[in-house]
């Protein structure tokens, strides 16, 4: 028999129609007849390049890591430290139709309607890769002398994850602007709990 093969060119337009769809509908209900539809292929064209439902949205869930990590990397560019922190930050936020869609898969994905342990891993590990990036930019930050030496760059990060997190969570129900305007607000005022630290150390304070 004639060896078929699995066109990158095609599996990736699946993975982007049930990316899709996810945001749309949600889990449960993104089936692969779905997808299918939505990708304009048979069902049959969406098992040969994913064994089954969880494989697919694994994929999806990683497409999903890699659009939001593309745009950080891009916002940061060859910034340093608080400026590169603020821009990765914004980068994150879901202020557009885009970036939205970004969230409302990663929500679907998330909690008791996740789909399998091989999505989850994708998930943690897309939000591992914010939590070292962020890190890294707050060590930049102290290298810079933007922050006191004191700060403990992997608990600031993970707070901003945590941070992020629960902004994101507001996008379906607050408006972009206000959505910008907050995080934008959290961010500076840790960063002035972060500064207020130094000056405690200078007078002679409690410190960290």
């Amino acid at each position: 028999m004639p060896r078929t093969t699995r066109s990158p060119e095609s599996r990736e337009r699946v993975v982007a129609a049930a990316w899709r769809v996810v945001a749309d509908v949600g889990v449960q209900d993104a089936t692969m007849r779905r997808i299918a539809a939505e990708a304009g292929v048979t069902t049959g064209s969406v098992t040969h390049h994913f064994a089954d439902k969880h494989d697919l949205l694994a994929a999806v869930v990683r497409h999903n890591n890699l659009l939001a990590r593309d745009r950080i990397v891009a916002a940061v560019g060859d910034g340093r430290g608080l400026v590169a922190l603020e821009g990765a930050v914004d980068a994150l936020l879901p202020i557009d139709a885009d970036r939205r869609r970004e969230w409302q898969v990663g929500v679907a994905c998330w909690g008791p309607a996740a789909p399998g342990d091989r999505a989850a891993g994708e998930l943690r590990d897309g939000w591992r890769y914010l939590e070292r990036l962020l890190a890294a930019l707050f060590d930049q930050a102290v290298e810079d002398g933007e922050l006191p030496p004191t700060v403990d760059a992997g608990y600031e990060a993970a707070r901003m994850v945590v941070l992020v997190a629960g902004v994101g969570m507001l996008a379906g129900v607050e408006s972009p602007e206000r959505v910008r305007r907050d995080a934008k607000r959290m961010l500076a005022d840790q960063l002035q709990r972060l500064e207020e630290a130094r000056t405690e150390d200078h007078t002679g304070g409690m410190g960290r």
